[in-house]
């Protein structure tokens, strides 16, 4: 009886602790497992993380890359040029500007030849800051002004302020000029408002030939005149007597409509050869296109029927009154003149350019230096470029022409 209670008490006791190591090992093998799992879970968050923290690496590189492409830039501005990486760089960055803003133009340059220049000249106002106009008129600002520009042949023209020209009075505006390159260019005008126009009156004291040859005698000094229809008949025996010693003849021109020769040309380059005077010739033109030039010029030699001449034919474009109208730059009348003189040299003719001081000195290149005759109407001429002949005035008097005449001085000497 007491062994079998022994037996079944260890039997139930082996159970037990069977049961115990079964539950341990559970228990072992269960918090092993977690801790497996709990470190593959730390292991990919830490692997998330470090991720994260390269990608963020990866994204602040990336943005300090894009910033530190600019900053170069603008180090090349400020340190000059050491290598040809950098002298690449710059150029960029000078080119971009000139791109954005449009401003290379295809031009004609002083050869003739198409070329791209730069644009930064602005507009030039032709005339007087100060202008009149009658009352009840309408007011047209383009009518009272002239205006052009090197490159673009029509500019524009705008204002800010008010006129009244239904009110007497002085109103002040400024008038602005702006090119096809935007170039702009601005002018402070006085609109005078009046009642009438004023007349006109030239108490200009007249000079005497004999005078005139008194004053600028020297050595190498030639006295002569230039003449056209408005002279009327000339008497070139008395002229020669009076002392001149050549006449430069006005043998027609284009006046917008049609090529013209004056009505005294005939008369006066024979009259002037009989009586002895070295005699040259002037073209009065009003062309604006180079064809146009062309064409004229050719009809300019048909003219000339190979006479024989002891100046250069002279080219006359004086029409600076309101230039706008003739919708040409600056360049292009330049290339007027240099299409002139091409036509007459393949015609035997040289030629040479008339014009006044302010206009040579501001508008003409002549980059030839073809010969000039100057139009500078004061006793002693400023005008620092090379001339051969300096027109001194045009109300001088002389023996054998009616009324006002052209004082002219040629400096050099006759073939």
């Amino acid at each position: 009886m007491g062994k079998k209670i022994k037996d079944k008490f260890k039997a139930i006791f082996g159970r037990f602790v069977a049961s115990k190591k079964a539950i341990v090992i559970t228990v072992v093998t269960g918090l092993a497992v977690i801790g497996v799992i709990t470190t593959f879970a730390v292991l990919a968050v830490n692997a998330r993380n470090k991720n994260i923290e390269i990608a963020s690496d990866e994204i602040t590189e990336v943005i300090e890359t894009e910033v530190s492409t600019e900053e170069p830039r603008l180090e090349t501005v400020e340190i000059e040029s050491t290598t040809e990486e950098v002298t690449t760089q710059e150029t960029t960055t000078e080119t971009a500007p000139v791109l954005a803003t449009s401003n290379y133009i295809q031009v004609t340059n002083k050869t003739g030849s198409p070329s791209l220049d730069y644009d930064t000249t602005g507009p030039v106002f032709l005339s007087s800051d100060e202008v009149s106009v009658v009352v009840g008129s309408d007011f047209n600002l383009d009518q009272l002004v002239s205006y052009g520009d090197y490159y673009d042949a029509c500019p524009n023209l705008s204002y800010s302020g008010y006129v009244d020209t239904n009110t007497l009075g002085s109103y002040s505006i400024v008038a602005k000029l702006t090119d096809a390159s935007g170039n702009e260019t601005t002018k402070n005008m006085t609109i005078n408002v009046v009642s009438s126009k004023p007349s006109e009156t030239d108490n200009r004291t007249r000079i005497n030939y004999s005078d005139f040859m008194a004053t600028y005698a020297a050595d190498n000094v030639h006295f002569g005149i230039d003449v056209s229809r408005w002279q009327g008949t000339i008497d070139f025996n008395a002229v020669k007597a009076a002392g001149a010693e050549f006449v430069i003849i006005r043998i027609g021109g284009w006046d917008g409509s049609e090529l013209y020769r004056d009505s005294c040309y005939d008369y006066n380059i024979k009259a002037a050869k009989e009586a002895g005077l070295k005699v040259g010739v002037y073209f009065h033109s009003n062309d604006n296109t180079v064809s146009g030039m062309t064409t004229h010029s050719q009809q300019l030699l048909s003219m000339l029927d190979g006479v024989e001449l002891d100046f250069p034919v002279a080219f006359d474009w004086e029409s600076w009154s309101r230039f706008q109208k003739y919708n040409m730059s600056f360049q292009t009348l330049n290339q007027l003149f240099y299409t002139f003189h091409d036509t007459l040299a393949a015609g035997g003719y040289s030629t040479m350019l008339y014009s006044s001081k302010y206009y040579l000195e501001n508008f003409w290149d002549n980059v030839y230096n073809y010969p000039v005759w100057l139009a500078n109407y004061v006793t002693h001429t400023s005008y620092v470029g090379s001339y051969s002949i300096w027109q001194v005035n045009n109300i001088g008097r002389i023996d054998g022409v009616g009324g006002d005449v052209d004082l002219d001085i040629y400096y050099g000497s006759f073939n």
